[in-house]
Formats: C-alpha cells, sequence, structure tokens
C-alpha cells in the first residue's frame, strides 16, 4: 500500500479515497472487531481489507505521519467530503511528500 506515496502527489489521495468503503457502516463494523480479526477475518474479503488499509493511511498522513489511536481516527465519509477542499487537499499533499521522502528507494 506505501507504493500509492511514489505518486507524490495529488493522485495519491485521489486513489486511497477511491479505495475507502462506499459506506460508513463497514467502517463501523471494521471498528467493532479487534486487530486480529480485523487482519485475519477481513482479509478474506479483499476489497474490504484493502479499503481498511486506505483509511489507516488516510488518518495517519491527515495526523502528520503519527500513529492515530482509535477514538482519532475519522471515517471514510469524511475523506469523501474534503476530497475537493482545496485546504485539505494541500495538507494531504505535503503530507504525501513527507512520506513518500522517507520511503526506501527500491
Amino acid at each position: 500500500m506505501n507504493h500509492v506515496l511514489w505518486l507524490d502527489d495529488e493522485r495519491a489521495i485521489d486513489f486511497l479515497i477511491d479505495l475507502l468503503p462506499t459506506d460508513d457502516r463497514d467502517y463501523h463494523r471494521m471498528r467493532r472487531r479487534g486487530i486480529w480479526r480485523k487482519v485475519f477475518g477481513i482479509a478474506r474479503d479483499q476489497a474490504t481489507f484493502t479499503g481498511w488499509l486506505a483509511l489507516s493511511m488516510l488518518n495517519s498522513l491527515e495526523a502528520g505521519g503519527r500513529f492515530v489511536y482509535r477514538e482519532e481516527q475519522r471515517p471514510p465519509s469524511h475523506y469523501r467530503e474534503l476530497r475537493n477542499d482545496r485546504g485539505f487537499r494541500d495538507l494531504m499533499v505535503e503530507a504525501v511528500h513527507k512520506a513518500s521522502g522517507a520511503l526506501p528507494l527500491m
């Protein structure tokens, strides 16, 4: 999933938002499960698991690259609502630049 950061621009944000669950009910269902059930149970449903990873990455980018505790996590609708907000996009692109610079070259 970190490979999306190599896009190093707004396309990375758009791509991650496109991977999010379409309904916040999926997000709340994921939050009710324990971490191991998330990893092993949802992994069977690849689209849901990928959406969860994309949401985790967006939350982390918005928080400046730090770990985001469960209580601080934002739902998918938050990112869909702000998708076209210029201030939000500038903040997120800056976070992508910072995060992509920290990635090892392959």
